[in-house]
């Protein structure tokens, strides 16, 4: 299985956008695919936001254990705050176990889409961009189009 990391600039640069063209685009081409939100903020009373909800219909799997969250948090800011505040503490090894859990689905393609932007804290000693790096994956980078959006 292929996997790809979609990252973006930061928050709203269209990571749930493209991740979920990237799925069908694939699919349209021929091959399985299907996209993960391992991290997700701003969840309501049902773990769900409407970047998982587009991603489970561009995919068009149900919503079965491993799903595609490893961490929800109701509240709507960045993800190492929201564990902070639950005495939660992200770990870039468990997000990867995560990832690649053998209990998921066989596909061609495996998307994985990032929270907030590229240098993303899990914890105060740890970014999401070290766990990617490590394990190898290529990174798409999106940029929301915007004034800025050449610096960043």
């Amino acid at each position: 299985m292929k996997r790809l990391f979609i990252t973006g600039t930061d928050t709203d640069a269209g990571k749930t956008f493209v991740s979920a063209l990237l799925v069908q685009g694939l699919q349209l081409c021929g091959d399985t695919a299907y996209a993960l939100k391992p991290i997700a903020s701003g969840c309501d009373v049902n773990g769900d936001n409407a970047d998982i909800k587009h991603l489970l219909a561009a995919s068009q799997l149900p919503l079965v254990e491993p799903n595609i969250n490893w961490c929800k948090f109701a509240l709507p800011i960045a993800p190492h705050l929201a564990a902070q505040r639950q005495g939660i503490t992200l770990l870039g090894s468990e997000f990867r176990q995560f990832v690649e859990d053998p209990r998921r689905p066989v596909a061609d393609w495996q998307l994985i889409e990032g929270a907030g932007g590229w240098l993303l804290p899990l914890s105060d000693s740890e970014l999401l961009a070290d766990t990617v790096s490590a394990a190898g994956w290529p990174v798409l980078l999106v940029v929301g189009v915007k004034l800025g959006c050449l610096n960043h």
